[in-house]
């Protein structure tokens, strides 16, 4: 036998070795349904997912539908993408996609390799996998993308890469909900400078994949001027998107795993927005400031949230406290720690995110 012919047929019979693993591993979530995209609904509960077993060949992102309570697809339902956290697992937003599938939508949960691999690895590997499900329910329909902590990084870059590529436009409008999400970026070595380089060098060996674009001067948020791609080029939240995405942002009001703008280095926000409105003070401060910032004005809130300001500053009336009462009520820090936040709270005597988020998400809800 041709020696060439041989390695081919060895390459392909390892690829349907690999792929009748993977769809073994995948029928333990779920149930096999032609229609769902890799013809799988997630019927069990997501606690029992093993992520690890529910990739693509190749380690790749993956979406899935998770079935109503009788297990059904309903690919006519309002799409609602939710995307977890780093160290997270599917499950966190278990909460979230019951109370989503009640009120009539037809939720997908990505699982992928969010430790192993960098967060524009599995942005792409997003970003791939919503053009994949938009052929799947038909062009121009609107979605909900709803991400946790660093999934909303990861989910930001995707968006950033489909409207980079054109094709964002094969989507309708897209309603991105990023909650508690460490826009400021962490401490660690710069990516600006040589000796930042060579520190990453040193320690990259040492890291979780995960956590390298997760520092504050990581070329994934300052951008990478070598790059051929216009978004690494530009930097996360420098990249514009278009009118299509709008982006919500909300924050956790206990605990210190990611930060807001009363907390940390960000409290010095209300200070520096208040001079910025009243005499046009340039906004300067840390790289985690300066991202965090970023963040704000990139939001759907933002129009708004400066409207009032300048208003304020017209009228001699702006003051940090004017300020901080603005942020609050644009940038909602809603009850629960990191990942309390995500959970249902009956006892909370304020708006928990469920009950602040459900209307919003309903509001342009259409089953068919």
């Amino acid at each position: 036998m041709n020696h060439r012919l041989l390695h081919s047929l060895l390459i392909g019979l390892v690829w349907l070795a690999g792929m009748t693993l993977w769809a073994a591993s995948v029928q333990a979530c779920g149930e096999r349904q032609a229609r769902a995209p890799h013809r799988v609904v997630v019927t069990v509960p997501l606690s029992r997912c093993e992520e690890e077993d529910m990739l693509l060949p190749g380690r790749r992102p993956a979406l899935y539908a998770v079935g109503t309570a009788g297990g059904s697809y309903h690919p006519e339902r309002a799409p609602a993408v939710l995307v977890h956290g780093l160290s997270g697992h599917p499950s966190d937003l278990a909460d979230l996609a019951e109370r989503l599938t009640g009120s009539g939508f037809q939720v997908y949960l990505l699982f992928f390799d969010d430790m192993g691999r960098r967060v524009r690895e599995n942005g792409a590997g997003l970003a791939d996998a919503l053009v994949e499900l938009s052929a799947h329910l038909g062009t121009g329909r609107d979605f909900k993308l709803i991400a946790h902590s660093a999934g909303g990084l990861l989910a930001r870059h995707a968006l950033n890469l489909l409207a980079e590529s054109g094709k964002l436009s094969r989507l309708g409008t897209v309603d991105f909900y990023a909650i508690d999400t460490p826009w400021h970026g962490y401490f660690g070595p710069s990516d600006r400078t040589l000796l930042g380089r060579l520190r990453m060098g040193i320690a990259r060996p040492f890291l979780p994949d995960g956590i390298e674009d997760m520092r504050a001067e990581s070329q994934l948020f300052i951008g990478d001027p070598q790059s051929p791609s216009a978004v690494l080029r530009a930097g996360l939240l420098r990249y514009q998107l278009p009118s299509t995405v709008r982006v919500h942002l909300y924050f956790a009001q206990e605990g210190d795993e990611v930060h807001d703008y009363t907390e940390g280095l960000l409290s010095q926000l209300t200070e520096r927005v208040t001079a910025y409105y009243a005499s046009h003070t340039s906004m300067r401060g840390s790289p985690q400031l300066q991202n965090f910032w970023l963040a704000l004005v990139s939001s759907h809130s933002y129009f708004a949230f400066q409207d009032e300001l300048r208003g304020l500053a017209d009228r001699g009336r702006l003051s940090p406290s004017a300020v901080r009462s603005a942020l609050l009520r644009y940038f909602p820090r809603l009850p629960g720690d990191h990942s309390g936040i995500l959970r249902e709270q009956p006892d909370a005597k304020r708006p928990t995110l469920l009950s602040a988020l459900l209307p919003m998400l309903a509001s342009n809800l259409s089953v068919r």
